[in-house]
């Protein structure tokens, strides 16, 4: 007979990965946090790009804290279009453990379970994305090099884009089940810059 802790713990585990709410919960922390960095990069991008109009985002600043910032956006996009696929009548677990349609961080796999519809550009963001949450946001470097035609080079829009695609997820979210009411999830948790 399993121990009474177990029990308790493999129920908990079923209950919070079966609830939408819980992964809405998550994604919306991740994106609080994504928001807290890329805030950051950003304006250290525009003390630097005051001393040299027109130049693009510098290496150092994408990798220091741009790269971090899009791998936790890309959690957060993972998150919500998980919880929207468990909304929609999927189980997120099979005989104790996570399904394998969750066991993923490609997001236009997940996007597509979903049937979230995506813009061409939208597309383009999420598989990058998927690259920063798998590779460059957490690791020097990925398993293979990368692959030119994939456009994983950042743009200063990608946070918008993602934030868009959360806040899209999350009102179909709403439409599914209980969840959390909506918010504007690109202000969670940004500091005006006068409040320095």
């Amino acid at each position: 007979m399993p121990h009474p802790e177990q029990i308790l713990y493999d129920w908990l585990f079923e209950e919070e990965a079966n609830d939408p709410l819980a992964w809405q919960l998550s994604s919306r922390r991740l994106a609080c946090a994504a928001n807290s960095l890329a805030e950051r990069s950003l304006r250290q991008w525009n003390l630097q790009r005051s001393w040299v109009p027109g130049r693009r985002m510098p290496w150092d600043v994408i990798l220091t804290v741009h790269a971090p910032a899009l791998m936790l956006y890309g959690f957060a996009v993972e998150n919500i279009l998980k919880a929207l696929f468990i909304a929609q009548g999927q189980a997120a677990t099979t005989k104790g453990r996570v399904s394998k349609n969750l066991i993923t961080h490609d997001l236009l796999k997940l996007a597509t379970r979903t049937s979230l519809p995506l813009t061409p550009r939208e597309s383009e963001v999420l598989d990058r994305l998927s690259h920063f949450i798998s590779a460059e946001g957490r690791y020097p470097v990925g398993i293979l090099p990368d692959n030119p035609e994939r456009k994983l080079i950042p743009h200063e829009e990608d946070p918008e884009i993602a934030l868009a695609v959360i806040e899209r997820a999350d009102e179909n979210l709403r439409k599914l089940t209980r969840a959390l009411p909506p918010c504007d999830i690109a202000q969670l948790c940004r500091k005006s810059l006068s409040d320095e």
